[in-house]
C-alpha cells in the first residue's frame, strides 16, 4: 500500500531486477544492501560548465531544452499480502520513490515462502533478503492485520496491490477430515506456532511452545535444524500430490527419517520443478526408499489406512500422518473484497493465479515497476 503523499518523489534513474539478478548485483547474503550511490557532486567533479539544478538533472538549467528527467510521484500502491509477490512489490515500489504501506494478516512476513524454505534452503536465503530489504527501506509494514475497506479508506492508496495468496480446496476424500490429515496451511501453522493450527497431543504442544519461546518458530534455518530432533508427524506419511510442493515435502521428510509415500493423481511428478533439480531429486528421493506411485487416485482414508487405485487395481498403504498437497487455487474473492472500496487493484502472485514462488515475485516486480 503506498500512501498518497503531496510531496512528488523524484528520482534520476529507477532501475529493477529480478531474483535472479541479485547475486549478479551483490545482494547475496546481505539482505540489508539498499545501495547509496554518490552523485558527482558530492566527489567535487563538475560535468561540463554549467552547475546542475536542485534535481541533479540538465533539465534544471535556465535555457536548456535537452535531456531528460524521470519523475516518480508519492502516489503508489497498498500492498496486500506479505508473501514473496507482495514484498517485492512493496521493496521495488519503495526503492522507485513511492510511499509504501504493506500489510500482512499473520504475525510475520513470508506467507508460504517461509514454509517454502523449511524444505529447500535456497528460499530461506531469498527470504532473509527480501524480509532484509522491506525492513531497511522505508516501508511502514503493520503486520496481523488483514486489510477492509475501513483500511483502505484510512491509507487512501492511489491502488492497491493485491497479494492474497492462494487459496486451498481439500479433495473431496472419504476421511479427508481426519485429524491425522493435515494440508500445506495446517503445516506452516503448526511449524510456525500461527493461531489456527490443527490440535496436538501434549508433547507436540509443548515442544511448538519451546521452539516459539526460543525463536525458532520465527528462523526457517533454525527450525529445519529443531525438525531432524522433532517434527509432530508420524513415521509413516503419505504424501497426497507429486507436483512441486509433493516433492520438496518428501524431499524435507525422508531427510527426518520418515517413510514417505508420494501419490500423484497424473502420469509424472513433479511437472513444475525445473530441470536438472526435477531428475536428481526424484532420483535421490527413489535411492531413499521413498515410493512414488503416479496415476494414483485416492479412494479412501480409514485411519492408518489409505486406499487408492492405480490402472492395476486397488491398493492401500498405512500412514500415521497423511498430508494433501494438492488444491491450491486463485483467490478470486479476495480480490473482490478489495475492489468494493473503489480503489484499482493490481492482483498479483497465487491469488491471481498459482505461478509459485517465481511467478509471483515477477508479477510483483511488473506490478511496482508500472505504477
Amino acid at each position: 500500500l503506498s500512501r498518497r503523499s503531496d510531496v512528488d518523489r523524484r528520482t534520476f534513474l529507477g532501475l529493477g531486477l529480478g531474483a535472479a539478478a541479485w547475486p549478479l548485483l551483490g545482494f547475496a547474503g546481505r539482505a540489508d544492501a539498499v545501495e547509496k550511490r554518490a552523485r558527482l557532486r558530492e566527489l567535487g567533479i563538475v560535468i561540463g560548465k554549467l552547475e546542475p539544478g536542485q534535481y541533479n538533472a540538465i533539465t534544471d538549467v535556465d535555457g536548456v531544452q535537452v535531456g531528460h528527467v524521470t519523475l516518480i510521484k508519492g502516489e503508489g500502491p497498498l500492498v496486500v499480502g506479505g508473501g514473496p509477490a507482495g514484498m517485492e512489490a512493496a521493496r521495488v515500489a519503495a526503492t522507485r520513490g513511492h510511499e509504501v504501506v504493506l500489510c500482512e494478516k499473520e504475525s510475520q512476513l513470508g506467507g508460504t515462502l517461509r514454509i517454502a524454505a523449511l524444505s529447500y534452503p535456497p528460499n530461506g536465503e531469498l527470504l532473509r533478503f527480501l524480509e532484509g530489504q522491506v525492513r531497511a527501506l522505508p516501508i511502514e509494514v503493520r503486520l496481523g492485520t488483514e486489510v477492509d475497506e475501513a483500511t483502505i479508506r484510512e491509507v487512501a492508496p492511489e491502488v492497491v496491490i493485491a497479494a492474497v495468496g492462494a487459496t486451498r480446496e481439500r479433495p473431496a476424500i472419504p476421511g479427508g477430515d481426519s485429524a491425522h490429515v493435515l494440508d500445506g496451511d495446517d503445516l506452516r501453522r503448526i511449524l510456525s506456532g500461527e493461531p489456527g493450527a490443527p490440535a496436538l497431543p501434549p508433547l507436540a504442544r509443548a515442544a511448538i511452545g519451546v521452539g516459539r519461546a526460543l525463536g525458532l518458530t520465527r528462523d526457517p534455518a533454525r527450525l529445519r535444524a529443531a525438525s531432524r530432533l522433532y517434527m509432530p508427524v508420524g513415521r509413516r506419511v503419505a504424501i497426497v500430490g507429486g507436483g512441486l510442493v509433493g516433492i520438496e515435502l518428501g524431499e524435507f521428510l525422508v531427510a527426518r527419517r520418515r517413510a514417505v509415500t508420494v501419490l500423484e493423481e497424473g502420469p509424472v511428478m513433479a511437472l513444475e520443478m525445473a530441470h536438472p533439480r526435477r531428475w536428481r531429486v526424484l532420483h535421490e528421493l527413489r535411492e531413499a526408499g521413498v515410493q512414488l506411485l503416479e496415476g494414483a487416485r485416492v479412494l479412501a482414508i480409514d485411519g492408518p489406512v489409505l486406499r487408492y487405485e492405480t490402472k492395476d487395481g486397488e491398493a492401500e498403504i498405512q500412514a500415521d500422518t497423511v498430508v494433501i498437497a494438492t488444491g491450491l487455487q486463485g483467490n478470486p474473492a479476495g480480490i473482490a473484497r478489495l475492489e468494493a472500496a473503489g480503489v484499482p487493484v493490481r492482483a498479483v502472485g497465487d491469488g491471481s493465479g498459482v505461478g509459485y514462488i517465481e511467478g509471483a515475485i515477477h508479477e510483483g516486480f511488473r506490478a511496482a515497476l508500472e505504477l
